[in-house]
């Protein structure tokens, strides 16, 4: 496993940096796009922004059953936070959220997943405007 994507992402596609206790371990590294997450708790997700002034970020499930809510942080690389957008829970349509990113490094990407939900996501990408 290449270390740097495992722990800041890869430009413009969110990879999977952390996962819920007794979630599959194999997850980590991988690209978040068609993996299904089925264990309760917190998936981080992290993408390098890095030369990206204004991103939009766009998501949207393929499959989903309980409650699953999403949040973005834009960080810097030392992982200190400079912005955070929350959006409604995870539903069958596509959702998009902007942000201005004044020198942040990476977008992050965080899923919570209530008991006895799952999703898999479709679509999870940053895009430069």
């Amino acid at each position: 496993m290449d270390i740097t994507k495992a722990v800041f992402g890869l430009q413009d596609n969110f990879i999977i940096t952390g996962i819920p206790a007794g979630a599959d371990e194999t997850l980590v590294g991988e690209p978040l796009i068609g993996k299904a997450l089925t264990v309760a708790g917190v998936y981080t997700c992290r993408a390098r922004t890095d030369g990206i002034q204004n991103i939009e970020v766009h998501i949207k499930a393929s499959a989903f059953t309980g409650t699953v809510t999403p949040a973005f942080i834009s960080t810097f690389l030392d992982g200190t936070a400079k912005q955070t957008a929350t959006l409604a829970n995870i539903s069958g349509t596509a959702q998009n959220v902007s942000m201005t990113l004044v020198g942040e490094k990476v977008c992050v990407f965080t899923l919570t997943l209530a008991a006895a939900s799952s999703v898999t996501m479709a679509r999870a990408e940053i895009n430069g405007l």
